[in-house]
């Protein structure tokens, strides 16, 4: 795992990220029953294309709860420090070796695992405290544990009046195995669209990103 320079939901993280497979996604690139190919596959590479060709982020604009997410985010760190008697780190966007695909954990858990945190609607997260998030959040945290390594990932849904859901999630080889399979198509697939519609392979931009975090990395 490497991580690029950038806060998150800073233009340079956004930058970094635009045109690039990131976990919060891969429920739209893997079917999360069978674990093939999803039927989202092709809009979700029409989305990427869009903006490797343009240059600017094409995706859903932030819902008002992600909005009122990133105000409580401090609160729910809190909570989940206390309650876990541990530290949090947070992170920008980390990318695989290659530097072809992305993830944003909201923090690091010392050495070996990540948060993603959730805080949605009252109604939304009373029906994960009655029947759980892990399955929501299946394919983002496995996603996220494929590219960092880390051996687990916690998922906090966080209303400050209601009662808190929080789930470990582990590493599950059969979703490794897919993402293994699925992933080399697919992003061979989205160089050569990019390329058919006038843009350009990644390849050079991220060569360009991964020396200088590892510039900066050796700097510090």
């Amino acid at each position: 795992m490497i991580i690029l320079p950038g806060d998150q939901g800073t233009e340079q993280w956004r930058a970094n990220r635009r045109g690039m497979p990131t976990a919060s996604q891969f429920h739209r690139l893997l079917s999360p029953a069978r674990l093939e190919l999803s039927s989202q596959s092709f809009s979700y590479l029409c989305e990427l294309v869009a903006e490797r060709v343009l240059g600017v982020d094409v995706g859903p604009e932030a819902t008002a709860f992600m909005e009122r997410g990133q105000l409580m985010e401090q609160e729910a760190v809190a909570w989940y420090e206390f309650v876990r008697e541990t530290e949090t780190t947070k992170v920008g966007l980390c990318v695989r070796n290659d530097g072809l695909v992305g993830c944003s954990p909201d923090r690091l858990v010392g050495d070996a695992g990540a948060l993603e945190l959730k805080c949605p609607s009252a109604p939304v997260h009373v029906g994960y405290v009655l029947e759980g998030l892990g399955q929501k959040y299946r394919l983002q945290a496995q996603g996220q544990l494929w590219i960092t390594g880390r051996k687990w990932v916690d998922v906090l849904s966080y209303n400050p009046d209601l009662p808190p859901a929080l789930v470990r999630l582990y590493p599950e080889p059969d979703v490794f195995k897919a993402l293994d399979e699925v992933m080399p198509a697919f992003l061979q697939r989205l160089d050569e669209a990019t390329v058919q519609l006038g843009g350009k392979s990644r390849g050079h931009d991220i060569e360009s990103l991964l020396r200088q975090s590892i510039v900066e990395a050796e700097a510090k």
